[in-house]
């Protein structure tokens, strides 16, 4: 679920980023629209893929499960460092 929302929420960002960038570089490079479209969203894909391994990383550095153990309903405090 996590990687999901991940995913929906930096593309959706991302997206809403990449027509003003473009329309930058298309005005500022007319000759060569092809080549800047084509580095531009090679760059937005990148960050996007990228962005949901840092923030997994910055969320959960030690890859600990995402549940909470509990012992006869009362609930296991762990220990952090």
């Amino acid at each position: 679920m996590y990687a999901v929302f991940c995913g929906l929420n930096v593309g959706l960002l991302l997206g809403v980023a990449t027509m003003p960038l473009l329309y930058l570089l298309w005005s500022h490079f007319p000759k060569k629209t092809g080549g800047i479209t084509g580095v531009a969203l090679t760059a937005f894909g990148i960050s996007a893929f990228s962005s949901c391994f840092i923030a997994t990383f910055v969320v959960n550095p030690d890859n600990t499960v995402a549940s909470i153990p509990y012992v006869e309903g009362v609930q296991v405090k762990r220990k952090y460092r």
